[in-house]
């Protein structure tokens, strides 16, 4: 089962990039037997945020692709919704979804996202 790094989900969803198709050839051959993990996740949405698109649709398309090693696809999709619908940070929003409704942090989005808080002051 291959790990597939950043660059091999950006190539498919370019028709242009150069590796398109090599990592269409790729997919094909190791369709369903392809994983990645939480780092990949979230460099594509600071690659493809930059690039114009959703991370919602970035995350739908990489979890209809590859099994995000360690994360539940749901935890995934409510960061996209953060980031997409209630404009989190990209970071905070991956924070949110992975810190199972509390977390310890001094950053107010949190609160805002309804998510129980361990303040930490000065």
């Amino acid at each position: 089962m291959p790990y597939a790094d950043t660059d091999f989900f950006l190539a498919l969803a370019d028709r242009n990039d150069r590796l398109n198709h090599a990592a269409q050839l790729a997919y094909e051959t190791y369709k369903g037997d392809i994983y990645t993990s939480l780092a990949v996740a979230v460099e594509l949405v600071l690659v493809g945020k930059r690039r114009g698109a959703k991370a919602q649709n970035l995350m739908n398309d990489l979890t209809a692709m590859a099994l995000v090693d360690g994360v539940d696809r749901l935890q995934l999709l409510q960061a996209a919704k953060y980031i997409d619908e209630l404009n989190v940070g990209i970071f905070d929003a991956f924070h949110a979804a992975l810190c199972r409704s509390e977390i310890m942090s001094s950053d107010h989005v949190y609160d805002r996202l309804g998510i129980r808080r361990i303040a930490l002051s000065d």
